[in-house]
């Protein structure tokens, strides 16, 4: 995996600058790396070859960065896109999301399981602390895969693919690469369901409080009652109160809920 491919050159700083590239890392933006995938998707239909593609995190990144201040949060991104940086050279594709957030697609492997070994692997380039301004700080990487042509025949299909396993790991607190599976797609495909629905069951005031009461035995009296809330879905049954808040926060009806 890391012979160079035909025409691949490693890029200078000022290569790698640009519209279409992000001024921290130098990697292509998110919507740029779609148009360049889907050539490298189109390579791999002729010649019946697979590529890997993955929507790689770290947990805690974010509230790490928080507590650091912003001038730490970029040097700790600065960082990861170096460890990242050498695959470049090496003909593979990388896209900055975000601060924390970046795409990776393989060089075009033999088979799905070569793709996924190639993916797993970038993990490992996590596996020491990095070393930011004389500290050691630990990232826990979660990558989500998805594989052309078994997952998707085009880039935008791969990169949500990627997306939803890796909102999947977050969620689950997985740790690793998690491929995407139908499973997942299911499951993502029912929480866009009742986000959607959830909007439509607070303003109809669908959502219900149940009260608990909690007795003291010896006293006979009612010392305390516990509330949740539930909601009736009409397709998934009874959604219980840390779901409905989880999915609250996605689609920023926690204050609607609350009032």
């Amino acid at each position: 995996m890391n012979e160079q491919t035909p025409g691949s050159t490693v890029q200078s700083t000022a290569q790698r600058q640009g519209p279409q590239r992000d001024a921290d890392t130098g990697f292509l933006q998110a919507h740029a790396v779609v148009a360049v995938l889907d050539e490298r998707i189109a390579q791999c239909r002729q010649t019946q070859q697979h590529v890997g593609v993955t929507h790689l995190g770290f947990r805690g990144l974010r509230e790490l960065s928080e507590t650091l201040g912003d001038g730490l949060n970029e040097t700790v991104s600065s960082t990861i896109a170096e460890l990242l940086r050498p695959l470049e050279g090496d003909g593979w594709l990388l896209g900055s999301v975000s601060s924390d957030r970046f795409l990776i697609a393989t060089i075009p492997c033999g088979d799905r399981g070569d793709a996924l070994v190639a993916l797993g692997d970038i993990l490992q380039r996590f596996a020491q602390p990095l070393l930011i301004e004389g500290m050691e700080l630990f990232v826990q990487p979660l990558a989500g895969a998805s594989m052309f042509p078994g997952d998707g025949d085009n880039a935008q299909r791969l990169l949500v693919c990627a997306r939803q396993a890796f909102a999947t790991g977050m969620v689950k607190e997985h740790a690793g690469l998690l491929s995407y599976s139908e499973d997942i797609g299911r499951q993502m495909q029912r929480e866009s369901r009742l986000i959607a629905d959830l909007r439509s069951a607070v303003s109809r005031e669908q959502l219900q409080v149940r009260y608990q009461p909690q007795l003291d035995l010896r006293a006979g009296q009612i010392v305390a009652v516990d509330a949740s809330l539930n909601w009736m879905h009409p397709e998934y049954g009874e959604i219980d109160q840390a779901e409905i808040m989880r999915l609250a926060e996605l689609s920023s009806q926690s204050i609607a809920i609350g009032e």
